[in-house]
């Protein structure tokens, strides 16, 4: 992006989540303030308290920045019709048509998935899952369907095998700053209406829901890349992959795969516990094995491998 463009347009900006402070930080030492900032009344508001609210109204205070707290965003509906555009960061309320009509080019909302594979939730989570090398930000308009609006910018990032859900997520963070400036130039300086691309999804592609506990159950079946990266894609803070030993639940919170593996057809039943040593407990998998080197119970605390479980043992 060109520095000395800046976007010149009126923009409300509606916020939740630590992502939304972040980018609206480097917005601000990028020489771009919305004309307002939405915030939720209390939505997740003792969880995020201190990381989240508490910053940004300061931000905000700090910068001249108008916020508004509302229960429904309805309520402000008059406010926005000045706004030429509208941001949207993780803010959790549906945007119906009456407001998402009212700025001449739309509100534009960031999702951290490619579109429309990865449509409605967890699309960090699903990409690293599914195994993909790159993750996409996509910036969209907002229509009546779920992450289903026309695209009009896309940043792509590398996956590394040592990211995590977590580790993308402060990737997003750093650098949705610049999608959403380069997104604002480009509907302020071209044919609007040539910009954006019609997403073109299967009739058969629905959004993605919360990942359920079925899908965070890991089948020891499954390769040790795939266990690998549904580990590390839902790790802690949020729901873990689980299993099943003895009748209780453990959390696999982090995981290696080995360079030496070993043969499919090995003297081993899938799921059976190989060796079970301090820090690391080595399962039998689909094609060989796999390293568990965190693993913790219902109480997030970290149980130690060696004393709780026994080689020979197979998880469930």
């Amino acid at each position: 992006m060109d520095e000395k463009v800046k976007p010149a347009l009126k923009f409300f900006y509606l916020a939740h989540g630590e992502m939304s402070l972040r980018c609206l930080e480097n917005l601000i030492s990028s020489g771009i303030k919305p004309g307002l900032v939405v915030l939720h009344r209390d939505y997740e508001y003792e969880k995020l308290k201190e990381s989240f609210y508490g910053k940004i109204k300061q931000l905000c205070n700090d910068s001249g920045i108008q916020t508004i707290s509302v229960d429904k965003i309805t309520c402000i509906k008059e406010q926005l019709k000045i706004f030429d555009a509208g941001i949207c960061m993780g803010f959790m309320e549906i945007i119906t048509e009456d407001i998402f009509a009212i700025p001449r080019y739309g509100i534009l909302n960031m999702h951290c998935g490619k579109l429309p594979e990865y449509r409605g939730r967890a699309p960090i989570s699903r990409t690293i899952m599914d195994g993909n090398n790159l993750l996409f930000i996509t910036v969209h308009k907002i229509d009546k369907g779920v992450d289903s609006g026309d695209i009009l910018h896309e940043v792509k990032i590398e996956i590394t095998r040592n990211d995590d859900v977590n580790t993308l997520y402060i990737k997003c963070s750093e650098i949705s700053h610049t999608a959403i400036i380069e997104s604002l130039n480009k509907i302020q300086s071209c044919d609007v209406t040539s910009l954006f691309r019609k997403q073109d999804p299967d009739e058969r592609q629905k959004a993605h829901k919360k990942i359920s506990d079925e899908e965070r159950r890991i089948n020891w079946e499954n390769t040790n890349v795939s266990i690998f990266n549904l580990i590390r894609s839902i790790t802690i803070p949020y729901p873990c992959a689980y299993f099943l030993h003895a009748g209780s639940v453990y959390n696999a919170i982090q995981s290696e795969l080995p360079e030496d593996t070993l043969k499919p057809d090995a003297d081993y039943k899938v799921g059976e516990i190989i060796s079970a040593d301090i820090g690391v407990l080595n399962v039998f998998c689909g094609n060989g094995r796999i390293a568990l080197t965190e693993v913790r119970n219902p109480d997030n605390q970290i149980v130690e491998i060696n004393k709780i479980f026994k080689a020979g043992d197979v998880l469930q």
